[in-house]
């Protein structure tokens, strides 16, 4: 499982490597998102490189925002009740809808993404 550290904007994959770059952007959809790279040179040598990418530039991890993030991921899964509160801490009310819709269907590993 993939380790996020929000404050240092890094993440630490099963391996022990650590992110290369932590980038905040907004999606083609319109969401917020932040793309994560891992070194290219410590993908390549990696041993269990062929059970985590496919890609020749190295690992790539899509996240949601912090917010959205723990509230897919915690447990209890949220309620629509839960939302009503979390809209107060700066969430939108059809972000944290989604995050329900979400965390109805099971915890998810972050997406990744190859380019190669």
């Amino acid at each position: 499982m993939f380790a996020i550290d929000w404050d240092r904007q890094q993440v630490t994959c099963p391996q022990g490597v650590t992110s290369a770059t932590w980038c905040e952007h907004v999606s083609s959809g319109g969401h917020d998102a932040i793309q994560v790279k891992f070194p290219q040179a410590a993908c390549r040598a990696c041993p269990a490189r062929s059970q985590c990418t496919t890609s020749s530039k190295g690992r790539q991890l899509g996240l949601r925002p912090r917010p959205i993030h723990e509230a897919v991921h915690r447990r209890p899964r949220p309620t629509e009740s839960g939302c009503r509160a979390i809209k107060f801490t700066g969430l939108t009310f059809k972000a944290c809808a989604m995050a329900i819709t979400q965390a109805s269907e099971g915890p998810r590993s972050p997406r990744s993404r190859s380019d190669g």
